[in-house]
């Protein structure tokens, strides 16, 4: 592991937390032009409840919909369930992206698949570190970079992480968000940091149009957070 790449683990957790982690656990809300463009009727979520795997690309978004039904992401697999059980589903979502009609709008399922990688990706980033099929490295005192398998459900396949070099906290992720186009270039800011059970983690966050000043196309708010342990499972 790149000294960089230590010092963000360590910002975040360190190691042993994140070796032991089973699942993240997150309330927040979300919005913006960006998914307002492509779903009008239904782009913010005011109090969105998240459960995301950390050793797997699966998480669980609730409530997802004015149905109060729950979003399911399975690697690149997504579905919609309510009480009886799944009411939509779609294998492969990537597949589809970004052409046809998804130029023009987007489904729930669409959005299902954006918004829940996103989230997993965001929420067990300290413990992507520690994955052996993500490729790290140090191209700046300050700047690491990621290279992600295709099996991963993310933006796309190289991703930079700025982080300050003094704390190790992350400034601004940078990638390009293929699902909505190769033109889809996106500097993330971590605009705001906050702590729960003894973790920092990011709390605001601001995603901007290619470059830090520019129009906020997504934002993100957490109001809670919580790492369960393997541990946890256990004893209950």
């Amino acid at each position: 592991m790149s000294p960089l790449s230590r010092r963000m683990l360590d910002a975040y957790g360190g190691e042993a937390t994140w070796r032991a982690a089973r699942s993240v656990r997150a309330r927040l809300s979300v919005g913006g032009v960006l998914l307002r463009s492509k779903r009008p009727l239904h782009s913010v979520w005011r109090d969105l409840n998240v459960l995301a795997n950390v050793a797997e690309p699966k998480a669980r978004l609730e409530p997802f919909d004015r149905f109060g039904r729950t979003l399911v992401l399975e690697g690149h697999d997504v579905s919609v369930v309510g009480r009886k059980g799944v009411v939509r589903a779609r294998r492969s979502a990537r597949d589809v992206f970004p052409g046809g009609r998804r130029a023009l709008f987007w489904d729930e399922l669409d959005v299902g698949y954006f918004l829940g990688y996103a989230m997993w990706n965001y929420l067990v980033l300290p413990a992507l570190l520690l994955r052996d099929d993500v490729e790290w490295r140090d191209v700046s005192k300050s700047t690491l970079e990621a290279r992600l398998p295709r099996h991963l459900p993310t933006h796309c396949e190289i991703q930079r992480f700025h982080v300050d070099p003094q704390t190790g906290l992350l400034r601004q992720h940078d990638y390009t968000a293929e699902l909505f186009g190769q033109w889809a270039r996106a500097a993330h800011l971590v605009i705001e940091h906050a702590r729960a059970d003894g973790l920092t983690y990011p709390s605001k966050r601001r995603v901007k149009a290619g470059s830090p000043t520019s129009r906020t196309l997504i934002w993100i708010d957490l109001h809670d957070y919580d790492v369960l342990r393997r541990s946890d499972a256990q004893a209950s």
